[in-house]
């Protein structure tokens, strides 16, 4: 990995070296002045025991090793929550064996006990720390449920630890007589006893509970030894509560010391909790293509996963120069399908390149796809565009033909009236050319209107009263310009709809093409409303001579009924009167 590599890997060993020595002097000087301050006899090592002041020198050579595991699993774990936890657990460790070496020499009664309850404050808090750390290595730590029951695991430790430091004020955890010379065995388990045995279980339970169901199934078999571990420690603490022969003379102290070990090395080299061998394993296993470059531009660091620096990769990280916290993207033409990004750290520049060629085809594939929805999108406008003119084509043929169709009679008329003139100059000649023509007039204003009627029916358009007024006063003025005079009034609540007004159009011009047979004629038109809503409308014709328009009334009647219009009429000397009935529900 490089000379920086070694050389940091080789102050980390100094620095264990160094702390072990010192705890392990430490430690030997604190038992020296316990021998010659405590008077006892010192315990034998003749023969290899298992009581606990026959595994003294254990515990003794255990100091130092503790305080070299409490250290490694500072440089070993990455998480600072949980290898705080750890290292304080360790310190726990030792002072439970400190406290050990310490309470068997001692000749106080009063004490004894002291450094007997001691005891449970490492065994009530070794399994609170345990919690904390599952709920930091399941990411339940910054919850609100997470936060609660760590307040909760250490305040019960805390609690249940300061019950039985005074035991001695109301002996509830155990029950004995200090005038017994033998007190020290001859004991009695009472409530709080099992209170805190029960405490004890369910933080263990809980770190196994927390941890179990979180971790990948890649790490679950891992659990069986971390299973296997726990099962002894039961049985062993059941045989010691019962004080078993061969199991109430050990050291329990030492037994839980060398299993919580075993246990946490195992998470540690499983992964259960995370952990490295060193700091630069951490950055060695990160699964980036990083590098970290001096300012020169040479690798300092460099991950597995990193391939070799180019020389245009480190031309261009040159020509960057310090880029003082910033970030840099670029790229260079020997890898295009990699970007490189290069962040500014203190002393040099942390390279990091991302393999985007997949990136890089899925933006060519979606840049195609854009040209081709924009030129499908393209064809479709101009398709649309043509359907459009093609429809607004066929829409006008269609009109054209709907008023063609609508006038076909009056320009056939127009037509033959026009092919009736006479050529000659005669008096007789000139007054039928007079006659024809106003009749060619009317009829060209009739078509006139008749037109954008049409065009107004086919758009849906309705009519107010004004625009009804407006149609047929230009109506009476066409008619007066003919000899007829004429006037028309309506009274609407509603406007009318396209086919109302259509055929009262008709209705109006038909009327009045009876006036050309006679002299002097005088039209009057009035419409309103019924309560049905329906139109009612009455035209009278005034002239001297209307009872020869009998035969044409009639035909015009006739004509009315077919369409399905309700009409009557009435006919005298000098006054014809119709009365029409429009409804949209009869058209």
């Amino acid at each position: 990995m490089g000379n920086p590599e070694q050389h940091t890997q080789s102050i980390s060993k100094r620095r264990v070296l160094i702390v072990a020595a010192c705890i392990a002097i430490a430690t030997f000087a604190f038992l020296i002045c316990a021998e010659i301050f405590l008077p006892s006899k010192p315990p034998s090592f003749s023969g290899l025991g298992f009581g606990p002041s026959s595994t003294t020198g254990f515990m003794v050579l255990l100091g130092p090793a503790l305080a070299a595991w409490a250290f490694s699993i500072y440089v070993r774990c990455p998480d600072a929550t949980i290898r705080n936890q750890l290292v304080t657990i360790a310190a726990l460790l030792a002072f439970w064996l400190l406290d050990v070496i310490v309470k068997y020499p001692m000749k106080s009664d009063l004490g004894t006990s002291i450094c007997w309850y001691l005891y449970y404050v490492p065994m009530l808090f070794v399994p609170a720390l345990a919690f904390t750390c599952a709920l930091r290595a399941t990411d339940f730590d910054t919850t609100k449920a997470g936060k609660t029951a760590r307040s909760i695991a250490f305040a019960g430790s805390a609690l249940l630890a300061l019950f039985v430091l005074t035991n001695n004020l109301h002996h509830a955890v155990f029950s004995f007589s200090f005038d017994d010379p033998g007190w020290s065995g001859n004991y009695h388990y009472e409530w709080g006893y099992w209170l805190v045995a029960v405490w004890f279980v369910l933080l263990y339970e809980a770190f196994f509970a927390l941890l179990f169901p979180a971790a990948r199934k890649q790490l679950r078999p891992s659990f069986a030894p971390l299973a296997i571990i726990a099962g002894l420690a039961i049985a062993y603490s059941l045989l010691y509560i019962l004080r078993n022969a061969h199991f109430f003379s050990t050291n329990p102290a030492l037994t839980y010391t060398i299993l919580i070990v075993v246990a946490v090395e195992i998470t540690l080299a499983t992964g259960i909790l995370p952990s490295y061998a060193w700091y630069r394993e951490t950055f060695y296993k990160l699964p980036f293509d990083l590098k970290v470059l001096t300012r020169n531009g040479k690798p300092a660091y460099s991950t597995a996963q990193a391939k070799p620096l180019s020389p245009e990769t480190a031309e261009k990280i040159t020509e960057l120069g310090t880029l003082n916290g910033a970030a840099v993207d670029f790229r260079v033409p020997s890898n295009p399908h990699t970007l490189k990004r290069a962040y500014g750290i203190s002393g040099g520049t942390a390279l990091l390149s991302i393999d985007v060629s997949k990136n890089d085809a899925r933006r060519t594939a979606l840049k195609q796809r854009k040209e081709e929805l924009v030129n499908a999108s393209e064809l479709l406008k101009r398709s649309t565009a043509i359907r459009q003119g093609l429809a607004l084509q066929e829409a006008e043929r269609a009109l054209f033909e709907q008023i063609n169709n609508s006038l076909a009679e009056k320009t056939s008329e127009i037509n033959r009236l026009i092919d009736e003139l006479p050529e000659d100059d005669s008096p007789e000649s000139a007054a039928i050319r007079r006659q024809n023509l106003t009749r060619v007039k009317f009829l060209v204003a009739y078509c006139k209107r008749k037109g954008s009627l049409i065009v107004a029916e086919r758009e849906g358009v309705s009519f107010t009263q004004a625009q009804v007024e407006l149609v047929f006063t230009e109506a009476a003025a066409d008619f007066r310009s003919m000899g007829i005079e004429s006037a028309a009034l309506f009274r609407l609540n509603e406007p009318l709809s396209p086919a109302i007004m259509a055929h009262l159009y008709d209705c109006a011009y038909d009327f009045a093409s009876l006036a050309f047979e006679i002299k002097k004629p005088t039209l009057l038109l009035f419409g309103e409303n019924d309560e049905r809503n329906a139109l009612i409308v009455r035209i009278v014709l005034q002239c001297e001579e209307c009872r020869e328009l009998e035969p044409s009334l009639q035909n015009f009647c006739n004509s009315l009924t077919k369409t399905g219009i309700r009409s009557c009429h009435q006919i005298e000397a000098d006054e014809i009167a119709v009365k029409i009935e429009l409804k949209d529900s009869a058209l």
